[in-house]
């Protein structure tokens, strides 16, 4: 018996309410500042506020249409993969002498409450998403459904993977810093990602379509149950 998931659309909002509600709860908060605020970032607006929780959407419906896991390998894997990236995007931040300050980070080497709390969602965003999508392209390679679907959500999540790369390029555009190095190296990873998905997607989905029977040779002269109806 499956166990009891998470509704899509739960997590959606759960996604939305985590990153794009609290951080405008700390800009709220925040005291009037010249520095680049969060409306001066597509990845915190855009990205928070409609990439990530369609991301979470078709990531937890994925995870209702595939056939159950046989193994935690995928998941355990991507974990460890957004952890890491999470900590050393964070680390790289702190420790870039010569950052473009903004209110979350107003001068090298110190976070506000609400950058700590950016960095906290960060990380916990890479693992719970890393984890999730090799966990389902786990769960997608011994798959037999045919399901238009799959390939569907799965085509979103990969689209919202690549988005999501383009914004954080554009916001670290020729900034010239070590932290934003690292986010365009680990936005670059995501298109890469994407991409590579996209075509992985793209040949199970082509293999579905065409289907076993179709793929299995016939007889020349037709089928034995024609020939049994001819006589």
């Amino acid at each position: 018996m499956r166990a009891r998931s998470l509704d899509p659309l739960a997590a959606a909002a759960l996604t939305l309410a985590a990153g794009w509600g609290m951080m405008n709860l700390w800009w709220i908060r925040a005291q009037s500042t010249e520095l680049r605020g969060l409306y001066d970032y597509w990845s915190s607006t855009l990205g928070d506020g409609i990439i990530l929780p369609v991301m979470a959407y078709s990531l937890t419906r994925l995870g209702q249409l595939l056939p159950p896991r046989h193994t935690r390998r995928g998941m355990l894997t991507g974990a460890v993969i957004g952890a890491i990236a999470g900590v050393a995007i964070t680390i790289s931040w702190l420790a870039d002498s010569d950052p473009t300050p903004n209110w979350t980070l107003p001068y090298p080497g110190h976070f506000t409450a609400a950058g700590w709390y950016h960095a906290a969602f960060m990380i916990a965003a890479l693992i719970t998403f890393t984890a999730m999508f090799l966990d389902l392209i786990t769960r997608l390679q011994t798959s037999i459904t045919r399901r238009s679907e799959v390939h569907r959500h799965f085509v979103v999540v990969l689209a919202a993977f690549a988005s999501f790369g383009a914004l954080l390029l554009i916001d670290n555009r020729a900034t010239g810093s070590l932290s934003s190095a690292v986010t365009v190296a680990g936005a670059s990873a995501l298109l890469g990602i994407a991409l590579t998905g996209l075509w992985l997607a793209g040949e199970k989905h082509g293999q579905g379509r065409r289907g076993p029977s179709q793929r299995r040779k016939q007889p020349p002269g037709g089928s034995s149950d024609r020939v049994g109806r001819d006589n």
